[in-house]
């Protein structure tokens, strides 16, 4: 039996997605919900208007409409776990592979986590880590000097859920990204290791996200800028959260 829902992350139109990702629930046993993706692409500029409040402040470049989609995506998926008052659920979007042993994992993981964790994202790796805290079954929950970039796969705790709504009513950054400033939102993020989720690699070549480029001087002046920010900004914020002799472990390379 399950430990917790398990919400997908799908566009209507993506058919082929949604039966890859039922037919793997369904191996496993698995009843998962679909939730029906945003897509961004299709909203005209009212309507982005009315959910984007955009700022070179905030990030680097203008989001694209497919990024725009998916952050929305992500707020339906945790309305979700808010109106059915869910302990734990987990969202993926539709281009992972679970393995065999998620179901068993998974349990392992809500039961045991420790009640202070906001999200855990579920694949992703970073060479150092601070091991937080160890599981029964030999997995861990460790901290790297930033969470991972990719939104595929996350377990949400209720309260994590609803600090990002809280703080999500205006769409700025891509999903990962704003989940990056994690200090903003007052979220306590942690990775599990080995990742439980990984990467469906055909499905991933088609993604229906797209790629950014800056094309311009103006372009890579605000990218740097916002790099360097960010790289400040995070290093103090790990290292006021985590302690100093923590953090500055994480941030040493040595």
């Amino acid at each position: 039996m399950q430990p917790c829902p398990v919400l997908i992350i799908n566009l209507p139109s993506s058919a082929a997605r949604r039966a890859a990702m039922a037919s793997q629930c369904a191996r496993l046993g698995l009843t998962a919900e679909f939730i029906a993706a945003v897509d961004g692409r299709a909203l005209d500029a009212a309507q982005r208007a009315a959910c984007c409040a955009e700022s070179f402040a905030a990030f680097h470049s203008p989001l694209t409409g497919a990024e725009v989609g998916c952050y929305l995506s992500h707020l339906k998926a945790l309305q979700y776990l808010v109106d059915h008052d869910c302990p734990w659920a987990v969202v993926l979007e539709d281009d992972v592979r679970l393995p065999a042993d998620f179901a068993t994992r998974l349990t392992v993981l809500c039961q045991e986590a420790a009640p202070t964790f906001d999200l855990i994202k579920l694949n992703g790796h970073l060479p150092r880590q601070l091991v937080l805290q160890v599981l029964s079954n030999g997995d861990r929950l460790v901290r790297f000097r930033r969470p991972p970039i990719n939104a595929n796969a996350h377990l949400w705790s209720l309260a994590g859920a609803r600090k990002m709504l809280a703080h999500s009513s205006r769409v700025r950054r891509p999903i990962d990204v704003e989940i990056k400033h994690w200090w903003e939102i007052g979220l306590r993020v942690a990775t599990l290791a080995p990742e439980l989720v990984t990467l469906d690699p055909a499905l991933c070549r088609a993604s229906t996200i797209g790629v950014r480029n800056v094309r311009n001087a103006a372009g890579w002046y605000r990218k740097l800028r916002y790099n360097i920010a960010y790289s400040l900004a995070s290093r103090y914020q790990l290292c006021r959260d985590a302690g100093w002799a923590r953090g500055l472990r994480l941030l040493l390379p040595f």
